[in-house]
């Protein structure tokens, strides 16, 4: 096999240089995501209400996770990415300062028609692994940094605080 001069053979060296554009790739489209984000909320979030918000928490997460809004808010679907991005809008939904007014039931009915316990189990769970899943950890802090919210640690769970009163506390 045929190596450089670092030791290293061919192969290894092209997966290194394959892993550093990935990398690369990864964050001009995190970039590239904040920017379309920062651009929307120039425009009025608000037209309808409380339910702008959720459909805005709700573009915001399929967006990062790379799905369809309707699809990740359907039933038909347990893939991974999709859950974990159900689970972490309706936590957005529940927890802090991006907590919107909504019962359980109303959540579940705007979900794509959920039944409440699914949503109260989804909560507990994101909430849990928010705790030992570094990964989601860090989508969660990404996502909320695009909803104009930081994450806190509070006792042994997470909470969203908005980004304006952290800033002047």
């Amino acid at each position: 096999m045929e190596r450089n001069d670092n030791g290293n053979t061919i192969h290894e060296e092209m997966t290194q240089r394959e892993k550093e554009l990935i990398d690369a790739l990864v964050e001009e489209y995190r970039e590239t995501l904040i920017r379309k984000v920062n651009s929307a909320k120039l425009i009025q979030v608000n037209t309808d209400g409380i339910d702008g918000k959720f459909k805005h928490y709700a573009k915001v997460v399929a967006d990062y996770y790379c799905v369809d809004v309707d699809f990740m808010l359907s039933r038909k679907t347990r893939a991974h990415s999709v859950k974990i991005g159900r689970q972490t809008l309706w936590w957005l939904c529940r927890t802090g300062d991006s907590a919107l007014p909504h019962s359980f039931e109303q959540l579940a009915i705007q979900s794509g028609k959920f039944n409440h316990s699914t949503l109260i189990y989804g909560v507990r769970y994101f909430a849990d692994r928010l705790s030992f899943d570094k990964q989601t950890l860090i989508d969660t802090k990404a996502i909320c940094n695009l909803l104009g919210f930081t994450i806190e640690k509070v006792g042994m769970n997470y909470t969203t605080k908005n980004v304006l009163e952290t800033v002047s506390a």
